[in-house]
C-alpha cells in the first residue's frame, strides 16, 4: 500500500513557467493564484513528460472554493492550450490537476497570464491596430450596427511569436448572444 500526498505551488500570473512533477501514482497537483476581480486569465500547460497520460483533468476554483471551471487537457505534442476566463473576485485562486489514469506519474509546466481586456470602438471604413504582449489577451471591441445591414470584418497583418497560432473572433448580438465565430491562423511569425 503507498499513500501518496498531493503536490501544491504557487503559480505567478505574469509567464513564467512553473515546474509540476508527479513522482507518485495517485498525485493531484494543487496550484494556487493570485487573481484580481474583472481581469481575465489564460492557462497553459507545457512540457508534457508523463508515460501512459491520457488527459490531466483541471479544475479551478474561485476563492470561495467553487468552481469557476473545469475541463480536460489532451496534450498534442507536449501541452495544450486552456482557455482564457474572466476572474469573478479578488483573491486566492486554486487550479487542482488529476492525471487520468490516475496511476500516471511525470511532469509538466504550468504557465499564466492574468491581463486587462482591451477595449474600445470599431469604425466603419477605419483600420485598426493593436498590439499585445501578453498571451491570451482578450480584444472586445464593439461598433453599430442598424438590422438588416450587412457588415464586413476584415483582418490582416496577423502575426505572432508561435507558430500557427490562432486568432479566435467572435461577433456577439447586442443582447449579448453569439451572432457568429470564426478562427484565423498566423500566416507567418515575427
Amino acid at each position: 500500500v503507498l499513500i501518496s500526498s498531493d503536490v501544491s505551488a504557487t503559480l505567478a500570473t505574469n509567464g513564467t513557467a512553473l515546474p509540476i512533477s508527479l513522482a507518485q501514482a495517485g498525485q493531484t497537483a494543487r496550484v494556487t493564484f493570485s487573481g484580481t476581480a474583472g481581469r481575465d486569465l489564460t492557462l497553459y500547460v507545457s512540457s508534457v513528460a508523463m508515460t501512459g497520460l491520457t488527459y490531466l483533468n483541471y479544475q479551478v476554483k474561485k476563492p470561495d472554493g467553487t468552481a469557476l471551471t473545469s475541463g480536460y487537457c489532451y496534450p498534442t505534442g507536449n501541452g495544450c492550450a486552456l482557455a482564457t476566463y474572466a476572474l469573478p473576485a479578488s483573491g486566492t485562486y486554486e487550479i487542482v490537476f488529476t492525471p487520468y489514469p490516475a496511476a500516471t506519474s511525470g511532469s509538466f509546466n504550468v504557465q499564466a497570464w492574468e491581463s486587462s481586456r482591451v477595449t474600445g470602438t470599431l469604425t466603419v471604413g477605419t483600420a485598426n491596430t493593436y498590439t499585445s504582449t501578453i498571451a491570451g489577451q482578450v480584444v472586445q471591441k464593439t461598433f453599430s450596427g442598424t438590422a438588416g445591414e450587412q457588415r464586413g470584418l476584415t483582418l490582416s497583418g496577423f502575426t505572432t511569436s508561435v507558430s500557427a497560432a490562432t486568432l479566435n473572433v467572435i461577433v456577439f448580438k447586442p443582447d449579448g448572444t453569439q451572432l457568429t465565430n470564426n478562427n484565423f491562423t498566423a500566416a507567418q511569425t515575427s
